[in-house]
């Protein structure tokens, strides 16, 4: 079987070949940006994606989607609670659907999974009675400002339960994970896991997935793997099944395990040369079992780069 190169080498022949044919109509800088930044798109707002819903996984218990992200809402007898309110963009949208699905009922919690500025803006439309977050959220936010974060009610520390109207939520908390203030809410009665920036459905992590101390990722996947739960709501993407979290936790696992040996086994490169090797000895491996997930193009180079440092560096 024929070996295929590193994808940054398919990938810049690719684009200088169309440079070389389109380059007496745009300039050189401008097309790669174009073709990069359609890509990009492509990826992050996949065409079924598109656009604002509510989807329901079991009685009572919904997502709400706006393009990539994808928020948790739970009915209960005391009104909604809504995890994770992203944007004024996106709160707004959640409002009007709220009011159109269930008029008069409040939201009686706005919970935030962690402090990541993506996931906590624009949540006073909701106007939630309470707002419940980890205790070092607010630390994170003095270094990042944003005026436009609904300030928590009451924090936690640690695993908690949350019971509204008889509706049990427990809050997982993963520590030194994806940041230091990462909650899965998990929901036993109705066998559901909303896994906010843990674990994605057939796909690739943006970026890379920033932000993460790899040995507690992994500890916080294996802790999510013990649940008892039939459907994953991921923060991003589609919807999927606890098959689906145990593939994502196998993939890291199986990429982790890839950098940290290769680095261990041919050290830090002192060439160009030594670089590839250790690129390849990974990529190849990984796009032999995974090509074909959502974003593997796109978002295999940051995820291996950033794997192969850590190994190296030790976070």
């Amino acid at each position: 079987m024929p070996r295929h190169r590193p994808l940054f080498v398919v990938a810049l022949v690719v684009v200088l070949a169309l440079v070389a044919t389109v380059a007496f109509v745009v300039d050189r800088p401008v097309l790669m940006h174009r073709m990069l930044a359609a890509r990009a798109g492509e990826y992050l707002v996949p065409a079924h994606l598109e656009g604002f819903a509510l989807d329901t996984h079991a009685p009572g218990v919904h997502s709400f989607r706006d393009g990539f992200d994808r928020g948790l809402l739970v009915e209960t007898t005391e009104g909604l609670v809504v995890v994770d309110p992203f944007s004024a963009k996106t709160a707004t949208r959640l409002k009007a659907a709220l009011d159109a699905r269930f008029p008069g009922r409040p939201v009686r919690a706005l919970v935030y999974s962690h402090a990541h500025l993506d996931h906590v803006r624009g949540g006073a439309v909701l106007a939630p009675r309470e707002v419940i977050a980890h205790e070092r959220c607010t630390l994170a936010w003095r270094d990042f400002p944003a005026d436009d974060i609904l300030a928590p009610t009451r924090t936690l520390a640690g695993d908690a339960t949350l019971t509204f109207g008889g509706v049990e939520l427990r809050l997982v908390f993963h520590g030194r994970s994806h940041g230091d203030t990462l909650y899965s809410i998990h929901l036993p009665a109705s066998r559901v896991v909303f896994a906010p920036d843990l674990a994605f459905v057939r796909a690739l992590p943006p970026g890379g997935m920033p932000d993460y101390f790899t040995p507690g990722f992994l500890a916080a996947l294996d802790r999510v793997e013990a649940l008892d739960f039939d459907v994953l709501i991921p923060s991003h993407f589609d919807v999927g099944t606890k098959a689906d979290f145990s593939a994502f936790r196998a993939f890291f696992r199986f990429v982790n395990t890839l950098a940290t040996d290769e680095v261990a086994r041919r050290g830090w490169p002192e060439s160009a040369a030594d670089g590839e090797a250790l690129f390849r000895a990974v990529y190849e491996p990984v796009r032999e079992r995974y090509r074909d997930w959502h974003g593997f193009d796109e978002m295999v180079m940051p995820l291996l780069i950033r794997q192969i440092t850590g190994a190296a560096l030790g976070y």
